[in-house]
């Protein structure tokens, strides 16, 4: 089997049980949801949803490489999964303690979600449109949240590698100035990596970066303005 056929066939299975998961939801069935994902990990990956929000992302990332090839394919199986997990307005309860408890574990879920599909996009020069498309998603979503860093980072590479100039650059200055508010301690190293990007980007032809978004002269312009964050 090929990889596309591979990948196919996983898209395939997800959307069967995303499917029951989702209509389950809709009847008010959260211990049937739960046993559902439960059998669909342990089935697939040896997991259970309790698990696979416990394991750090690096773990999980450890635990589906294997000579030293990621198989992206399975963790954005798992990211799919978690993305239908929780239920940030559960209908099934009106005690106001659960629904925060319950958004909450949503918000987390989505976070763990997009970060392990950064990490397979960011692996691939070449990303399946699956992975953008979901990202694309996941960002939509939290448009309104705060993204923790060290996944605002995988975000900030990724619409660089998309092309997306202009939301990278916003990005980067966002990360500063939040940063600078709980101290400062990352400036530095975002001050040069800055840098490092705005010299891939003047290494680029000009008709790419008016795609993106982020024309020559306001790149000149903005590697000054981040100068005076050193």
């Amino acid at each position: 089997m090929s990889r596309s056929d591979y990948l196919m066939n996983q898209i395939e299975q997800l959307t069967k049980v995303i499917g029951t998961i989702l209509g389950l939801r809709q009847e008010q069935k959260p211990i049937e949801v739960q046993n559902t994902i439960d059998e669909f990990l342990k089935r697939q990956f040896g997991l259970t949803l309790n698990l696979l929000r416990s394991l750090q992302v690096n773990e999980l990332v450890k635990m589906h490489t294997k000579h030293e090839m990621l198989d992206t394919e399975k963790l954005f199986s798992l990211a799919k999964l978690l993305r239908v997990a929780s239920d940030p307005n559960p209908s099934h309860t009106t005690d106001e303690k659960r629904i925060e408890k319950a958004r909450e574990e949503h918000y987390h879920d989505q976070l763990k979600a997009l970060h392990l599909i950064l990490i397979c996009a960011n692996s691939d020069s070449k990303p399946n449109e699956e992975f953008i498309s979901e990202i694309d998603s996941i960002l939509s979503d939290l448009r309104s949240y705060v993204i923790p860093y060290e996944i605002g980072r995988l975000v900030w590479a990724y619409y660089e590698q998309q092309g997306k100039f202009a939301q990278a650059e916003d990005l980067l200055f966002t990360m500063l100035t939040d940063d600078r508010a709980i101290g400062g301690t990352r400036i530095p190293a975002l001050t040069t990596e800055g840098a490092a990007f705005y010299d891939r980007l003047l290494a680029r032809d000009d008709a790419q970066l008016e795609t993106g978004n982020l024309p020559r002269i306001e790149i000149e312009a903005s590697l000054i303005e981040l100068n005076k964050w050193k």
